[in-house]
């Protein structure tokens, strides 16, 4: 066998696999996003009595339910920012009687820990860009309580 037909069987054998590992990886769905932790502190039921009415807050490992009404009820799952300062999450609805078209739409959120409310405001930021509780959409003073049964 001549040199150029060796290094065309080498080239081959070597680029085969390559392709086979890419074609194998196109096809893996995306990675799940990372768990939150049955003990993590945002875990269980929160209520709070904001003027315009009580408003709730559910909590199971990366899924969260919102709900202050009838027509503003989010059913959500998220994943939090690692290394974000204040701590934030976001989240994305899954369903809404609200509106039809807000499926798969982002929602991004801080929150803090004060004196065991749980404080968790919208924030409206730029890729990138610091989120703080001077610049908020909305703001919740969550109580943790028991559900209701």
């Amino acid at each position: 066998m001549s040199l150029r037909h060796s290094l065309g069987a080498v080239t081959l054998t070597s680029i085969g696999p390559c392709i086979c590992l890419l074609a194998a990886c196109a096809k893996q769905p995306p990675a799940a996003p990372p768990s939150i932790s049955a003990s993590h502190p945002l875990q269980g039921y929160w209520e709070d009595d904001g003027d315009s009415g009580k408003v709730s807050l559910t909590i199971e490992g990366n899924s969260l339910y919102f709900y202050a009404r009838p027509d503003f009820q989010y059913d959500t799952t998220f994943t939090l920012v690692p290394g974000s300062d204040p701590p934030e999450l976001q989240a994305t609805i899954l369903d809404s009687p609200r509106t039809t078209d807000s499926e798969g739409e982002v929602v991004i959120a801080i929150y803090e820990f004060e004196d065991g409310t749980l404080n968790l405001a919208a924030v409206d930021k730029p890729d990138g860009a610091t989120a703080s509780f001077d610049e908020v959409i909305s703001r919740y003073s969550f109580e943790r309580v028991q559900p209701p049964e």
